[in-house]
């Protein structure tokens, strides 16, 4: 990756030491830009992603882009085929996870999934 990922929080505020690491997994910066998903049940998911998405500044196409997923499967499904159409490819997502070594609940990073090459992958086995 290069020197600078813009990761697009679409779910639980991005703490400090989860940036952190995040930047030591990569190797790079990491901006973090929150974007704010407040779902309606009543209107199309579809709208509702692209008013999502066109509040968010970054070149999709040029900018290495990193995506923490919203909690709503129904929406971050429709976020990513969107985000799959800007791109031009799958963003690499990343996973939290509890980490129950400490008393308090603490969120860490789980994992870092590239979710292009998982699905160039399963083309391999179909």
């Amino acid at each position: 990756m290069s020197n600078k990922v813009i990761l697009i929080n679409f779910g639980h505020p991005v703490t400090g030491e989860q940036r952190g690491d995040l930047e030591g997994l990569l190797g790079a910066e990491v901006k973090v830009l929150d974007a704010k998903v407040q779902i309606d049940m009543n209107l199309p998911f579809s709208e509702q992603a692209d008013d999502i998405l066109s509040k968010i500044d970054v070149a999709w196409q040029t900018e290495q882009i990193l995506v923490s997923p919203c909690g709503f499967a129904p929406m971050w499904g429709v976020l990513l085929a969107k985000m799959n159409g800007k791109m031009g490819y799958f963003p690499t997502s990343i996973r939290v996870k509890s980490d129950d070594s400490y008393s308090v609940r603490k969120f860490v990073i789980g994992e870092i999934m590239p979710l292009q090459k998982m699905r160039d992958e399963a083309r391999k086995t179909r």
